[in-house]
């Protein structure tokens, strides 16, 4: 019943990297499935679904542990405790991997944070 709902959700999806990331492989196939027999009357255009993996099997990550840092390197990096930022950042770190402007490193993920946050390079 889940895994109906999370493709029923993304039928007629504009397929981007962080829609392909937070459905999964399982799903953004499903609903692709779904959304072909939809359009083209009940035919399904495998080419579709295999330019779909192929686009899946690139993202730079599948999951967010696919990340080269944590929580526990952003509190070490930041010297702050737990809260509500580290979601906040990581979500932000993610979007960027995800979006090819940021390499999966951990020092190219630390430099892009303090280019983006001027007052840790006073630190």
């Amino acid at each position: 019943m889940k895994d109906a709902v999370a493709i029923s959700q993304y039928v007629d999806c504009d397929w981007d990297a962080e829609n392909m990331f937070e459905a999964g492989e399982h799903v953004l196939l499903s609903s692709l499935k779904i959304t072909q027999l939809k359009k083209h009357e009940r035919r399904i255009f495998f080419d579709e679904l295999e330019a779909a993996k192929r686009s899946y099997d690139a993202l730079p990550i599948k999951k967010l542990q696919d990340l080269a840092v944590s929580g526990k390197d952003l509190m070490a990096f930041r010297q702050k405790p737990s809260g509500k930022w580290i979601a906040e950042e990581l979500d932000f770190v993610k979007k960027a991997v995800l979006q090819n402007r940021l390499e999966n490193r951990k020092e190219a993920i630390e430099e892009w944070l303090k280019a983006c946050d001027p007052q840790l390079e006073n630190d």
